[in-house]
């Protein structure tokens, strides 16, 4: 199994980052309880793919400091959480809901209809690790020039702000587009680049207060303070792709015993 140090270096290595860079992400992650705990050395406890995933997901935020609450955070004074709580529990979009072929798509990936952000990672990157992304997922067929080293699938994964969304992009591969044609669905959606979009819980807060006849000042306000600060030009947006998972997944499958 894979230390963690092995799997930090190579995810620096991938993104153009210095290692303790990124270890800040992990030694922040380890500070709240939010990744696993473990010992440098002889004895250290392997890392693993929900490790893997909350490095990636975690590297997407604006630092270190910004994974757990901020008092700087006009949202953690709704959902007390920072960028990572945040941006792992961010929903599947109304609009993607109920369309049947990508409850298929998540029957592949082994994940419920309530799962999350942070659980689509997860469960990406295990097929990343089994080496099986490819049947799913459309590989890299017109890469830019770093990428000419890379053909496998062509997945991005985004974070957005500083109203928090989130957003999964890729083409299906064509035996999963076969499948999914001969089952009788429509052609050119299939064949269409899919956008899955995960949004924050508040507007299912605000309108849950609105059917029970509750205040919604405090959704109002903080919804106020967003659309001031993205008239500001204080926009996040960061994504990571097939590359950055396969340097994780590499490390993850072939990764030497710890020592």
């Amino acid at each position: 199994m894979a230390s963690a140090a092995k799997l930090i270096e190579a995810l620096a290595a991938e993104i153009g980052w210095s290692t303790p860079a990124v270890e800040a992400y992990a030694l922040e992650l380890r500070r709240v309880g939010w990744w696993t705990a473990t010992k440098r050395g002889r004895g250290a406890s392997p890392v693993t793919v929900k490790d893997a995933a909350k490095l990636l997901l975690s590297v997407l935020s604006d630092g270190p400091k910004s994974l757990a609450n901020s008092d700087n955070d006009p949202l953690s004074k709704i959902d007390g959480t920072g960028f990572f709580l945040r941006s792992a529990n961010l929903g599947f979009h109304a609009q993607n809901w109920n369309a049947p072929y990508l409850a298929i798509l998540r029957q592949e990936l082994g994940l419920s209809n309530r799962a999350m952000f942070l659980d689509y990672i997860d469960a990406v990157m295990s097929q990343f690790v089994a080496g099986t992304m490819d049947r799913i997922v459309k590989p890299a067929l017109h890469p830019a020039p770093k990428e000419w080293d890379y053909n496998g699938a062509d997945i991005e994964f985004a974070v957005s702000g500083p109203w928090p969304m989130a957003s999964i992009k890729f083409f299906f591969a064509e035996e999963f587009s076969t499948k999914l044609i001969d089952a009788g669905f429509d052609r050119s959606e299939v064949l269409d680049q899919q956008e899955l979009v995960f949004m924050h819980q508040m507007f299912d807060w605000k309108q849950q207060a609105t059917e029970n006849n509750d205040s919604t000042e405090v959704y109002d306000r903080i919804l106020m303070m967003i659309v001031e600060a993205s008239a500001k030009g204080l926009r996040h947006q960061k994504s990571f792709g097939g590359r950055e998972l396969s340097a994780c997944a590499t490390v993850l499958r072939d990764g030497e015993a710890n020592i």
